[in-house]
C-alpha cells in the first residue's frame, strides 16, 4: 500500500513526460513540442532546489503532501485549452513529481528493513515502467490532442487527491518505530559523488529522451509509425518482466553488479547505435532493424540500474534524514537540470544533424 501511494506522486507521474510522444500529430512544431517537454523536468529542478534549501529541517510527510497538491493544481491548469496553460500545468506537475521522487525513497528507507527494501523499490520501478506503457498505449489509440491532454491532467489531479485521502498521517521518523539500519559495508567512501554520478548517468544514458520520444526515435530509424508505437508498447512491458524476474530471484545478481553492469551495457549500446547509424554498407531495411534492436536493448538495460540506484542512494546516509534530503535533492536537481537540456535539444538535433551526431555525445559523456 505504501509503495503504491508513493508511486502516485513519483514514478507513475513520469507518464506525463512519456505522453508527449503522442502529440506529434497534433500540429505542434518541433520547437513547441521540445518546450512543452522541457517544462516537466524544469518543474522538477525548481522543486528539488526548494527541498535542498529546506533540508536543514526536513519534513517528509509535509513535502509529499505539497507534491500531491502541486499535482492537483497542475492538473487543473494543464486541462485548460491553451498551449501556455499546458506548459504551466506541466511545470507544476513536474514540481510535484520532483518532490515525490526525492521524498519517496527517504520514506521507504526509514520504514523498511534493509533486506526488504528491494521489494518495495520494485513497486516504484514497476510504476515507472507502467507509466511509459500507459502513455504509449494511449498513443497507439490515436486519440486527439485534447483528449490526451485531459487524460494527462485528470490523471495528475486524481493521483494527488488519492494520495491526500489515503496517505499515512505520521512519518516513521516521528513515530515509535525503530530506525531501520543499513549494512555499513554497503556505504560508499564518497557517497555524495556516487549519488551525483548515478543520477547523471540516468541522463547521459538517454533515459529522459527514451521516456519522452521513443516512438519518434523508432520512426527516425526508418520504421513506420504503427511499428514504432507497437515497439514502444513492447519495451515497457519487457521492463516490467525483467524487474519481476530480478524481484523474484533477489540473489541472482548483487546491487553493485546490477548498477555497474547495467550502465556498462548501456554505454556499449549507445556507441553501437551511433556507429550503426553511420555504417554505409548495410541495407536500409537491415539497418532499421538493427537500430531498433539496439534501442530495445538500451531501454531494458537502463531500467535495472535506474531502479536499483534509487535504493542504493537512499542507503548511503545512515546519519539521518537531513543529510539524506540534502544530498538526494542536490543529485536530483542535477539530474532534472540536465534532463531539461536533454529533452529540449534532442528532437532538434536528431532532425538537423542525424542519429550519429545526436547519440555520440550521450555515449561519450556516459
Amino acid at each position: 500500500r505504501v509503495g503504491f501511494l508513493l508511486s502516485l506522486v513519483s514514478s507513475l507521474q513520469m507518464f506525463q513526460q512519456s505522453l508527449l510522444a503522442s502529440l506529434t500529430d497534433a500540429g505542434l512544431s518541433s520547437t513547441q513540442l521540445a518546450f512543452a517537454s522541457a517544462t516537466f523536468p524544469l518543474g522538477k529542478v525548481v522543486s528539488t532546489l526548494w527541498l535542498l534549501l529546506c533540508s536543514s529541517s526536513p519534513d517528509v510527510v509535509f513535502s509529499l503532501k505539497v507534491a500531491a497538491r502541486l499535482l492537483m493544481i497542475g492538473g487543473l491548469v494543464a486541462g485548460l485549452p491553451l498551449l501556455p496553460a499546458l506548459s504551466i500545468g506541466r511545470l507544476l506537475m513536474g514540481a510535484g513529481t520532483g518532490i515525490g521522487f526525492v521524498c519517496a525513497p527517504l520514506y521507504l528507507t526509514e520504514l523498511i528493513p534493509y533486506s526488504a527494501r528491494p521489494s518495495h523499490f520494485f513497486v516504484l520501478g514497476v510504476a515507472f515502467a507502467g507509466s511509459t506503457l500507459m502513455a504509449n498505449s494511449l498513443a497507439l489509440a490515436h486519440l486527439t490532442e485534447r483528449s490526451l491532454t485531459l487524460f494527462s491532467s485528470g490523471f495528475a489531479f486524481i493521483a494527488g487527491l488519492i494520495y491526500l485521502l489515503l496517505s499515512l498521517e505520521q512519518h516513521p521518523l516521528a513515530s515509535t518505530l525503530p530506525k531501520q539500519p543499513t549494512d555499513p559495508t554497503r556505504i560508499s567512501g564518497r557517497p555524495v559523488a556516487l549519488s551525483n554520478a548515478l543520477m547523471l548517468l540516468n541522463v547521459t544514458c538517454g533515459v529522459p529522451v527514451l521516456l519522452g520520444f521513443a516512438p519518434i526515435i523508432f520512426e527516425e530509424f526508418g520504421l513506420s509509425p504503427d511499428t514504432s508505437f507497437k515497439l514502444s508498447l513492447l519495451f515497457p512491458t519487457a521492463q516490467v518482466l525483467l524487474l519481476a524476474l530480478l524481484h523474484f530471484h533477489p540473489g541472482l545478481l548483487s546491487r553493485k553488479t546490477l548498477i555497474l553492469g547495467g550502465y556498462g551495457v548501456a554505454v556499449f549500446v549507445l556507441f553501437a547505435i551511433a556507429t550503426t547509424a553511420k555504417y554505409p554498407f548495410m541495407p536500409d531495411t537491415q539497418k532499421s532493424m538493427a537500430l531498433a534492436g539496439w534501442l530495445l536493448v538500451l531501454t531494458l538495460v537502463t531500467s535495472v540500474p535506474c531502479n536499483t540506484a534509487l535504493c542504493v542512494i537512499a542507503e548511503q546516509f545512515p546519519s539521518g534524514t537531513e543529510e539524506q534530503m540534502s544530498v538526494a535533492s542536490l543529485s536530483r536537481t542535477i539530474m532534472w537540470l540536465f534532463s531539461a537540456i536533454s529533452t529540449s535539444t534532442f528532437l532538434p538535433m536528431i532532425r538537423s544533424y542525424g542519429l550519429t551526431i545526436t547519440f555520440l555525445p550521450y555515449a561519450l559523456s556516459s
